[in-house]
Formats: C-alpha cells, sequence, structure tokens
C-alpha cells in the first residue's frame, strides 16, 4: 500500500498522485455542492485520513492551543478560502505520497501533525460549501429583485393611467400628479413613487364622483395591488443590495477556518524544507498562486547581501583585483 497510487477520483479531472509538491489537478473545491452533499474534495480527504492517525479530543485541542483566533484571521483576510482549499488539498495528496514513500520524513513533520492538517483541512471545505450555497441564495435574491422591479414597474403604470384619466385637465389634480411621480432609475425611488402615488390615489378614492373612478378604472384594488408590490420591491432590494456585499468576499467565521488551515500549511512549508534539505529526494512543497501571498519564503537580507557579495566578487575578478575586499568580505 505503501507504493500503489490510489484512485482518488472517477471523473475526468482525476487528481494524480503527489509525485511533486503541487499536482497540477485536485478536485476543485470551489466548487459549491449541492445542499446536504459534501464537495468531490471532501471524499479526497477523507481517504487520505483513513491512512493517518485519529486524534483523540484532547491532542487536537492541544495543537489548536498553538496560535490564536485573531492571529488566524489576520491570516485569512489575506486570500479567498476557495482557492486556499484548492491549494491546501493538492498538499494533503502530496503529503500524503511523501509520508508514505519517505518515512524519513516523519522526523521533520510528525504523522499527527498532518492529521491535525486534514482536520482543518475538512473544516475549510465544509466552510467553502456553505459559503457557496448561501452566495447562490443570495445570488437568487439579486435576481429576484430585478423581477420585483418589473412587476412594481407595470402596477405602477396601471395606477399612473388611472389617475391620468381621472386627473383630466384639472390642473391642480395635474400638478399633484406631477409631483408624487418621483421619475427614477433606482429600486428604492421606485417604491418612493409608488408609495407617493398610492397616498395621493387614496386621498382621490375618497373625494371623486363614482363615475369618475369607474371610468378611469381607479380602484382600492389597485391601490393595494401597488402597495404590496412597492413592499415586496423593498424586500427585494435590500437582499441584493446584501448579496452583492459579499460577493468575492469571505465571511469573518470562513476567514478564521481559512487562517487555521494557512498556519498549518505553513508549518508544512518549513518542515519540508528541512527535510529537502537533508534528503535532497523529498521535494519541496511550492504554494499555488491562491496561497503565494502567504506562504511564499520571503528572501532573506542575508541571502541578498550574499548575492551582493558574490556579483561584487565577480566584477572585481573581471577588473583583475582578486585581491580587494569589499564590505568587509574577502573577494573570490
Amino acid at each position: 500500500m505503501a507504493t500503489k497510487k490510489n484512485k482518488v477520483s472517477q471523473r475526468k479531472t482525476q487528481p494524480a498522485a503527489a509525485r511533486r509538491p503541487t499536482p497540477r489537478s485536485t478536485p476543485a473545491a470551489s466548487r459549491g455542492a449541492p445542499a446536504g452533499e459534501p464537495s468531490e474534495s471532501h471524499g479526497v480527504v477523507a481517504r487520505i485520513q483513513g491512512r493517518w492517525p485519529t486524534l483523540t479530543e484532547g491532542e487536537a485541542h492541544s495543537l489548536g492551543e498553538l496560535s490564536t483566533d485573531p492571529q488566524r484571521v489576520a491570516l485569512g483576510l489575506r486570500t479567498k478560502a476557495p482557492g486556499v482549499a484548492i491549494d491546501a488539498v493538492r498538499w494533503a495528496l502530496a503529503v500524503d505520497e511523501q509520508l508514505r514513500a519517505h518515512p524519513g520524513v516523519a522526523r521533520y513533520y510528525h504523522p499527527k501533525r498532518f492529521a491535525f492538517f486534514l482536520l482543518r483541512l475538512m473544516a475549510l471545505l465544509d466552510a467553502v460549501d456553505a459559503q457557496a450555497t448561501k452566495l447562490a441564495s443570495k445570488l437568487a435574491a439579486t435576481d429576484g429583485s430585478d423581477a420585483a422591479a418589473l412587476v412594481a414597474r407595470e402596477h405602477r403604470g396601471r395606477l399612473l393611467m388611472a389617475m391620468d384619466r381621472l386627473a383630466g385637465r384639472r390642473p391642480d389634480l395635474i400638478v399633484a400628479l406631477a409631483s408624487a411621480r418621483l421619475e427614477g432609475t433606482t429600486h428604492e425611488t421606485l417604491a418612493d413613487s409608488m408609495r407617493r402615488l398610492a397616498v395621493l390615489a387614496t386621498q382621490w378614492l375618497r373625494k371623486s364622483d363614482p363615475i369618475l373612478l369607474e371610468v378611469s378604472g381607479l380602484s382600492p384594488e389597485l391601490v393595494e395591488e401597488v402597495r404590496t408590490s412597492a413592499t415586496a420591491l423593498m424586500t427585494a432590494a435590500a437582499a441584493s443590495r446584501e448579496a452583492r456585499a459579499i460577493l468575492g468576499r469571505d465571511t469573518p467565521e470562513v476567514n478564521l477556518v481559512e487562517g487555521w488551515v494557512l498556519e498549518e500549511m505553513l508549518r508544512l512549508r518549513d518542515d519540508f524544507e528541512q527535510a529537502h534539505d537533508a534528503d535532497s529526494q523529498i521535494p519541496r512543497l511550492v504554494p499555488g498562486k491562491a496561497t503565494r501571498r502567504v506562504l511564499a519564503r520571503p528572501r532573506t537580507r542575508s541571502a541578498r547581501a550574499s548575492r551582493r557579495v558574490v556579483a561584487q566578487a565577480k566584477a572585481a575578478l573581471a577588473k583583475g583585483q582578486p585581491g580587494r575586499r569589499m564590505n568587509g568580505a574577502a573577494s573570490a
């Protein structure tokens, strides 16, 4: 079992076993699964979990004490959860294979720490799926606001037509109707105009001759229809604003779980770096585009200084000055 590759998916986009730090493809964790169903990545991670120790509640708690929630949230704010989930699944595949192919890796990265990483990754996959489901419902609400606006405009148009007929050529009624129209393009302006027209129409219903109301088509039912449409439009518009506010942005709850996974990936990066230094057959873990901002190893000042010294030494040699000392360091 240590040498045989496990098939992790029957779909066309089957992830390759981790022959290198970041395999080319893996189940898209960013695709939200249907409500109540786990994503494909859940199955991949669950199969990997089955090969490694199961942590006790106490062990998981102790490992979770290595950092704080504010620290995790700070990391999560720097990335997008769906992308982090994809990179984390890739790393899980790579680490699973390397731990089994090279037992010496365990001297640098403990299998129980890997089990904890998988535990946090599963929580992130749950959070990403839940966020995708919530976003889908919010996007539906956005579509609903446009549909509500179409209905509202139809009802407003019918009310205006009836009130225009009732006003006739009477200046006072014409001026009052023009003031209540509030022509505009936003949903809020449309709803406000409908409420104003409904108030004015109610006054005209009380004062007008029944025959004029009959021939104009102005009725209490039409006015109530307009009021109901205005309320529905404002409700849908509020849901639409909320949906647009969260588009492309992780919720605070997701940022927390996301940051927890990023912390474990930082630990993985450093431990595999040490393992690679000891055995070049063990590959480094290379972050993908989604996590590079957090996981890319920064160039240290000492490394830059070293390169500068080497460059200066080469320049001195090219000029035939092998004995010159530069910045306190002897040239090569």
